[in-house]
């Protein structure tokens, strides 16, 4: 009964999950065919492989982010966390306050206490995963041991590349975790890429919620796991925490000299670049590359091309990328920091440059000043970001401004799509609030009206998120590329394919094997048309 209920479980997953081991050439495996290793050898390589990886991971300490979203037709809300992966214990309180949650580790390996003994593996077949020959053995606990039930996809060297099934210490964690009192059942599924000196580590992982007596019979939550910043060991990145920040001029004081004003907007950048080093030291920030220098500041580029006042942006206003998948817009001075979750689930162009036009808007109308709570404050970077959170005020007047800057634009003719997008912000904010916190809603979502409203966004269609070939926002991963060991974003060169009843959803990642492969598939492209 358990064997059949754990092949039900597997075959719905691959089901949804678009095939998750995927299929090689045939050529391919024929080349392999005759490799292949004993049950019970690949069960002794299982074992060492996850005790060298659980080793090598707490060497480490990723950033990385957990989300848990419902169907759209459930009544239950989503769940998000962000920080650090704090392994190893060394009594900095700061790290103490900036971590995932305890045991979030159970989904980063098919299981952490691995012994061989304690399980009976068999062979199913050969296939690849990420262009890598593997070969695809079923686990099952032996006698009453509560362990992983599943697949694993172990390659010649002995390396575990993916693994896909279910553990009840993970149904426990992510029970408790999103708030449910009684116990559901999941399938989780994790990738493996080769980053910091060669090392293999876990980056993603896609999570099913699936059927069981207990909860639904539907299925009723998927969500996923984002892991990076793996270029710098634990202890180099406690050595960086520990420098003062360089670069860093204050105003001389100069018997002739700059104004005073010009003092100000000196000490006010000053300020900005702390903070944002702070911010891409410990891994929440991306750090500046071709994607804010170039793509990004094209947008802001086109939104002022026409419409420039004279002294708002003084220093000029820049952009920068938050590494969370949550729907974020924060302003840091003329810094505007805007997520990777906003990126990825924005339609087009236009929608992404509607946004920014919000942020430059607020810049305009109400600039806020840096208060010390930020200003070379040694500060939890989480905390930093907290302390640039505003509640919405004066909205009206913002808006405004942002229409202004958008219908004098080149976007002006092509803001149907971000009509659809603030419609989207609007409905799903109830079920999504922790991937669209009402506070973005407040800020972006255009709660009065003034924007869709306006003759160039009341062209848009009729909003219905389950119309067939009508979409409001892309699923998350769709736009946005991040090497998980420099922590840098792109671009992705793919198409942007809109899914029906997937606007703001999740869909599994199918990361990149290398940095090599990331390197080579994402590259700088103009935004969607």
């Amino acid at each position: 009964m358990r064997a059949m209920r754990f092949l039900l479980l597997i075959a719905m997953v691959v089901s949804l999950s678009h095939h998750v081991l995927g299929h090689a050439s045939t050529a391919r495996l024929e080349n392999i065919a005759d490799t292949r290793i004993s049950d019970k050898d690949a069960a002794v390589l299982v074992q060492r492989f996850e005790q060298w990886a659980s080793a090598e991971l707490r060497k480490m300490e990723p950033v990385g982010e957990l989300y848990l979203q419902p169907d759209s037709g459930g009544k239950e809300t989503d769940s998000y966390s962000w920080g650090r992966l704090v392994l190893v214990s060394d009594g900095d309180k700061d790290r103490l306050v900036n971590r995932l949650p305890p045991h979030i580790e159970e989904l980063l390996s098919p299981d952490p206490q691995f012994d061989a003994r304690r399980y009976v593996l068999h062979f199913v077949r050969h296939d690849s995963v990420n262009g890598i020959p593997v070969s695809i053995y079923e686990t099952h606990p032996r006698g009453g041991y509560d362990g992983f039930e599943g697949q694993v996809a172990l390659d010649q060297q002995g390396f575990v590349w993916q693994y896909v099934g279910s553990r009840h210490a993970v149904d426990s964690f992510l029970t408790r975790w999103s708030g449910q009192w009684r116990r559901r059942r999941f399938v989780y599924s994790g990738w493996r890429a080769r980053l910091h000196g060669g090392s293999i580590y876990t980056t993603d992982v896609f999570i099913q919620q699936v059927a069981a007596p207990n909860n639904p019979p539907e299925f009723s939550r998927r969500g996923r796991m984002r892991l990076w910043n793996y270029g710098k060991t634990r202890a180099e990145q406690a050595r960086a925490e520990l420098q003062v920040v360089e670069g860093i001029e204050r105003p001389r004081r100069w018997a002739l000299g700059p104004s005073a004003d010009e003092n100000e907007r000196h000490w006010m950048r000053d300020v900005e670049n702390y903070v944002l080093e702070v911010l891409t030291r410990d891994g929440y920030l991306a750090p500046e590359g071709t994607f804010e220098t170039r793509s990004c500041a094209q947008v802001i580029s086109n939104l002022l091309a026409v419409t420039r006042p004279s002294e708002a942006f003084d220093p000029p206003v820049r952009c920068r990328v938050l590494l969370s998948s949550r729907l974020d817009l924060r302003l840091l001075g003329h810094t505007i920091l805007i997520s990777v979750g906003s990126l990825d689930t924005a339609g087009d162009e236009a929608t992404v440059a509607t946004i920014l036009a919000h942020g430059l808007a607020e810049i305009v109308t109400k600039p806020t000043p840096i208060t010390p709570k930020v200003a070379f404050a040694k500060r939890p970077a989480l905390e930093l970001l907290a302390a640039l959170e505003t509640k919405a005020d004066n909205e009206e007047a913002v808006n405004k401004e942002a229409l202004v800057l958008l219908s004098k634009s080149l976007y002006s003719s092509k803001l149907e799509q971000a009509g659809l997008f603030l419609d989207g912000l609007n409905d799903v904010t109830p079920r999504l609030s922790s991937l669209v916190p009402p506070t973005f809603v407040d800020h972006v979502g255009d709660t009065a009206g003034i924007l869709r409203q306006s003759e160039w966004m009341r062209r848009r269609p009729v909003y219905d998120p389950l119309r067939q070939g009508h979409f409001s926002a892309l699923p998350l991963g769709s736009r946005m590329a991040l090497n998980r060991e420099t922590n840098q974003v792109d671009l992705l060169r793919a198409p942007l394919v809109p899914m029906l009843g997937k606007s703001f959803g999740v869909v599994p990642p199918y990361p990149y094997s290398s940095d090599g492969d990331l390197g080579g598939a994402a590259a700088p492209r103009a935004a969607a048309n």
